[in-house]
């Protein structure tokens, strides 16, 4: 953990930007990325410009590097640029940012990988699936920077990415939520799906649908794998702030359309299950300190805040998500069980114990026709 705040730490330092530097970018490509077809001079222009600053990236000094980032980015990320602009571009600065990517410097390794993201391209996001494996993990962040970067590259209609590249990226991404043991590479993970999740919304059609319900199941699946010591605790932070990203999605979801995608309103539900599960492997560990005062002693009730949220959170969308399936009465078969877990007493702990069972136990809510899930999917062993 301490190795990959360093990284970012000096990642942030070297792309801090300068205002002279902002004002020399509109100077340093004299060709319009906006132009539909680019003429011979123009990719000339663009191979000796790309070419100068993959120099300085790879060999300049800290504010050299700083001038050649932002310079390399400055045009992807025009919002207008054309389609033959974005691939010629992508075509001439892949090889020399691919061969950074690979340095031993992770500084310089770090800042092509970020600018590799803001390429947009088939091939650019190849490159930077190669990296999402990597044993450091200032390197996976960087990655997973970069495919948030692409997703925002789609609010270009002229990207020339579509669905075929994207939606393997949100696969892929769902598939690094569910392993992804260092906490603030999984954040990253996590914000990067929330970008694929706005930005295909507001394109319309299904990519919005599409990653909506992968991060679901990628989180309710994580979180199914925990266990209740501390190191998977220091993992749970991050996912329970991604189920609370997921509910405000789903909510709006049920506003706007009127209600939810059956498949959603499972998936959401599962996810409910497995944050009730996992404090209900919490609270049966002993994890959860108890006192006599409770939740007035404040050591009990900053530990237990996570796990409060959790239950509070799972409790609310588990009643919107059980009325959309049909899934017994409107009320009374969600038990209040955020209120035993505040009490911070070991009466309440036992009391949420028997209690839960009533939705994740063997006849209890999640296993009903609708959700369909077997009890031993929550109540794990470990």
């Amino acid at each position: 953990m301490a190795t990959l705040t360093a990284g970012l730490l000096a990642w942030c330092v070297l792309c801090a930007p300068t205002l002279a530097v902002a004002q020399s970018m509109a100077r340093d490509l004299a060709v319009d990325p906006t132009k539909v077809s680019l003429s011979p001079e123009d990719r000339q222009s663009i191979r000796h410009f790309t070419s100068a600053h993959l120099e300085l990236l790879a060999t300049g000094s800290a504010p050299e590097m700083r001038r050649a980032r932002r310079a390399l980015q400055e045009h992807p990320r025009n919002r207008a640029v054309s389609a033959d602009f974005q691939m010629f571009y992508s075509e001439v600065a892949l090889p020399g940012l691919s061969e950074l990517a690979g340095q031993e410097d992770r500084t310089r390794a770090v800042v092509a990988l970020q600018i590799i993201g803001d390429l947009g391209t088939p091939e650019a996001v190849e490159l930077l699936e190669q990296y999402l494996d990597s044993d450091d993990a200032t390197l996976r962040f960087a990655t997973v920077f970069g495919y948030r970067s692409t997703f925002l590259t789609l609010e270009n209609p002229s990207s020339v990415l579509r669905g075929r590249e994207i939606i393997p990226m949100i696969r892929t991404l769902r598939a690094r939520i569910e392993a992804e043991p260092n906490p603030l590479v999984l954040d990253m993970c996590v914000r990067a799906m929330m970008t694929a999740i706005v930005i295909g919304d507001d394109a319309g059609g299904t990519l919005g649908d599409i990653a909506l319900e992968d991060l679901t199941k990628a989180v309710s699946n994580r979180i199914h794998t925990l266990g209740p010591g501390a190191g998977d605790a220091l993992v749970f932070g991050p996912c329970l702030k991604a189920a609370r990203d997921v509910r405000v999605k789903i909510f709006n979801r049920a506003i706007q359309a009127g209600g939810l995608d059956p498949d959603l309103a499972k998936s959401a539900g599962g996810m409910c299950g497995d944050l009730l599960g996992y404090v209900f492997r919490r609270v049966r560990a002993g994890a959860l300190p108890t006192a006599d005062a409770g939740a007035d002693d404040p050591v009990v009730r900053d530990a237990r805040a996570l796990e409060m949220a959790a239950v509070r959170l799972a409790v609310g969308l588990l009643r919107v998500c059980k009325d959309e399936l049909g899934v017994g009465s409107v009320d009374g078969t969600v038990p209040e069980l955020a209120p035993l877990i505040r009490s911070g007493t070991a009466q309440g702990d036992a009391q949420y114990i028997r209690q839960v069972m009533d939705v994740i136990g063997d006849g209890g809510l999640l296993t009903r026709r609708g959700f369909d899930f077997r009890s031993d999917r929550f109540l794990r062993d470990r």
